[in-house]
């Protein structure tokens, strides 16, 4: 009875070991203060493979409201490669008015035409009502709402 014990402890804790080493990515930080807010910069940093794997740079306002948040992944010929960002408008109650996402474009080397917008409409007393998606091309040609 003993050794049954004693094995079931000695599976779970090799168990544990193994599963806390096989994760070897680290998540390094810095933030950046500036008068007019700060912008926080988070790397997601795989040891084992001495690689650099993901980025999010956070941007925000003297009010401590997030304006923006850029993705990127390490692409180890051409360096950072943004993927995707949200732009933050803010009411003047203080509440966000909208977000935008929108992806990177590859094939044109600069942020896709069409985006995704998330406009948040609120009741008299500040209360979210809805969230309207809807999608555009950044000529101003709608293209869907859901």
């Amino acid at each position: 009875m003993k050794t049954i014990i004693l094995s079931a402890v000695a599976t779970i804790l090799f168990s544990i070991v193994n599963l806390s080493a096989a994760n070897t990515q680290k998540v390094y930080s810095n933030i950046e203060k500036t008068e007019i807010g700060c912008v926080k910069e988070f790397i997601t940093y795989d040891e084992a493979i001495s690689k650099a794997i993901s980025k999010s740079v956070y941007h925000y306002d003297a009010n401590g409201n997030m304006q923006k948040k850029v993705s990127y992944v390490w692409d180890s010929k051409t360096g950072w490669e943004a993927v995707n960002k949200y732009d933050y408008v803010y009411n003047n109650s203080g509440n966000v008015d909208y977000l935008t996402y929108t992806e990177w474009d590859n094939n044109m080397s600069s942020w896709s035409s069409k985006i995704e917008q998330f406009i948040h409409v609120y009741d008299n007393q500040g209360g979210l009502l809805v969230v309207k998606h809807i999608k555009i091309d950044n000529n101003g040609e709608f293209m869907a709402q859901k």
